[in-house]
């Protein structure tokens, strides 16, 4: 996608098993089943990158096609999973493409566009009516960094940011949330206080992390995600959003 690090997709992959990616895997199942119900739903990727997102509810018995606009995803993909070459920023959307899918995702996409407005109506076009996006980005400005420069990142999002940005692409908005909310003061304190410009520690070694570490943050991440079901979350280092196209 445009404004993606050149060997982006292949960290992704590499970094599948991080808590984080594990998390957020949860959080786009739960919004989905909510949205299009049960695992028959056709879902569509956008810009999935290593497949992390998709794989995942490929596993969970959604009826999965990945798109991103480099070739390069698809050595990625499982076995059988239907695959779309697609630049969101400018293709056309193909006739037999529209109006085709359940369901949409974009997991941490439209913060590396410059314009997300378009992107987002352009991925609307791909649902048929009644059909639900579900988006993830990065949340709270406050914990920007030279990550985020290196990471291609336009901006951190507020809640205010997607509810207009999906508003303006044609949906009617439903869940605005909050999630990764633990994770959220120690990566103020990472990358506020210990990582500097040129760190060693930025881009994609940032996901390196130690097994230990990563089984201790993936135990909090799965209380954080039992206790966003009873109570909304009032910050995090992600924002999650639903909308429908009508």
């Amino acid at each position: 996608m445009a404004g993606f690090p050149e060997d982006g997709i292949r960290t992704l992959h590499e970094g599948r098993d991080h808590f984080w990616f594990r998390h957020r895997n949860r959080v786009i199942e739960q919004a989905l089943r909510r949205a299009v119900g049960g695992g028959t739903a056709r879902v569509l990727e956008l810009g999935c990158g290593g497949a992390v997102v998709g794989a995942h509810l490929r596993a969970c018995g959604f009826d999965v096609t990945a798109s991103d606009r480099d070739q390069e995803f698809l050595r990625y993909l499982p076995p059988g999973m239907p695959a779309l070459v697609f630049d969101l920023t400018r293709d056309a959307v193909p006739a037999a493409a529209q109006g085709a899918f359940d369901a949409v995702v974009l997991g941490d996409v439209i913060e590396h566009l410059k314009d997300p407005v378009a992107a987002l109506a352009r991925a609307r076009e791909f649902l048929r009516p009644g059909g639900r996006v579900v988006v993830t980005v990065p949340a709270l400005q406050s914990l920007w960094s030279d990550y985020d420069v290196q990471s291609m990142h336009e901006k951190r999002y507020d809640r205010g940011d997607l509810l207009r940005e999906l508003d303006a692409a044609g949906f009617t908005v439903g869940t605005i949330a909050y999630f990764m909310c633990i994770p959220a003061v120690p990566l103020f304190i990472q990358r506020k206080l210990t990582l500097r410009k040129g760190s060693a520690r930025l881009g994609k070694d940032s996901l390196k992390i130690s097994p230990l570490l990563n089984r201790l943050f993936a135990g909090l991440m799965r209380a954080e995600h039992a206790l966003s079901r009873v109570v909304r979350l009032p910050f995090g280092s992600s924002l999650l959003a639903t909308g429908t196209k009508p």
